[in-house]
């Protein structure tokens, strides 16, 4: 199959991407009433090298709920309108709420304006509280508490220009508004991401995207993938592989990815799922990011020779810079520091940087150099 290459005619909306790692909406059409937490839990390792066990819990109010499939696709537009109008303010007024509903490709008849106004009441009272999942791009590291709301304030009214139009006027929460100015923003296909119909391959398809910034290739075990979507863990393994099977398959046949294929973890009962990307479904503004990339890339592998002094392997850190997260490379940097000066090195300084990166990277993202 020829595989879809994005074009200048794609639209480009912009990304949160705390959201864009963890749950924020249920992929299911049914919420039981006694549902009222989306939750994952894990572990991070922080700059400073500490591991930290994690947490991001999503809780919706009694009267409206959690968030459901396609509140995410009124995060995501509003995102475009505020990107297009520069992200001037936290209070974004959107002049024409049809408009709004048409670029989502929903219903713009009364029942599509309802469900905006559903939409707006559950993201409005939803409440996030992470405990070191939160990254804050000031500091650049995951913060130990924080407990927030997306939006302050919802209101549609007419439009004061025609009494017929209604309007959309939203205030982001101070905490939601300085993580988009301090630029923890990233892009996506808007035009990719509303012509998907299936939900859980729209989640994917957020997730992964911000993967395949660095990555040729990403894994993760399923069932801590379905907790980052948003997908019930309590199902059994065979249904949770269908359903995420499915998901991918649409992305494969979109030309998102080049293949995907699940594979078993040695010595346990757990199964991972690998995701090849497509590198030819690029806009022009994602190989610029790229580009920059790379330019970062250097920097780290700079990083690393100034450590371990290894210009030989220098092919191996610039394949350690572009596929490994970089807590993972300073933490191995820091212990082979801490080593040396302690003279506790039995080898090289190198082989023990290869070392403790591989066993990181195994261990925190089942990841393989």
């Amino acid at each position: 199959m020829k595989k879809k290459k994005a074009t200048r005619r794609d639209i480009t909306t912009k990304d949160e991407m705390n959201l864009a790692e963890y749950p924020i909406q249920l992929l299911t059409k049914d919420v039981p009433k006694e549902n009222k937490t989306i939750e994952w839990h894990g572990e991070v390792t922080l700059k400073d090298g500490k591991k930290k066990e994690a947490s991001w819990v999503v809780t919706g109010s009694d009267k409206y709920g959690l968030p459901r499939y396609f509140d995410r696709d009124v995060i995501l537009a509003i995102m475009y309108y505020w990107y297009r109008q520069g992200f001037k303010s936290p209070e974004l007024v959107i002049k024409n709420v049809k408009e709004l509903l048409r670029f989502m490709k929903w219903n713009t008849s009364e029942r599509g304006y309802q469900q905006l106004r559903d939409s707006l009441n559950r993201l409005v009272h939803t409440g996030i509280t992470a405990i070191y999942s939160f990254w804050n791009n000031k500091i650049k590291d995951y913060i130990p508490y924080i407990s927030f709301n997306l939006f302050q304030s919802a209101e549609i009214t007419y439009s004061p220009e025609r009494k017929n139009r209604y309007m959309l006027r939203i205030v982001a929460s101070d905490v939601f508004w300085e993580s988009i100015k301090s630029n923890y923003i990233k892009s996506l296909n808007a035009t990719f991401y509303f012509n998907l119909k299936n939900p859980t391959a729209k989640a994917l398809y957020t997730f992964l995207d911000k993967k395949a910034y660095q990555n040729e290739e990403f894994s993760m075990e399923i069932y801590n993938l379905a907790s980052k979507l948003g997908l019930s863990t309590r199902q059994p393994k065979f249904k949770l592989k269908q359903t995420l099977k499915e998901a991918s398959e649409i992305l494969l046949n979109k030309g998102f990815l080049s293949y995907y294929e699940f594979k078993d973890i040695p010595e346990t009962r757990d199964e991972l799922i690998v995701f090849y990307f497509n590198k030819e479904y690029l806009s022009e503004e994602e190989i610029e990011l790229r580009e920059k990339h790379e330019e970062y890339v250097k920097l780290i592998v700079s990083d690393i020779l100034q450590v371990v002094g290894d210009t030989k392997s220098k092919a191996f850190y610039e394949k350690v810079a572009r596929s490994i997260p970089q807590e993972i490379i300073y933490r191995a940097l820091s212990e082979v520091k801490a080593a040396s000066l302690d003279g506790e090195i039995k080898t090289t300084k190198a082989k023990l940087f290869t070392y403790l990166v591989k066993k990181y990277a195994k261990e925190l993202f089942n990841l393989k150099i």
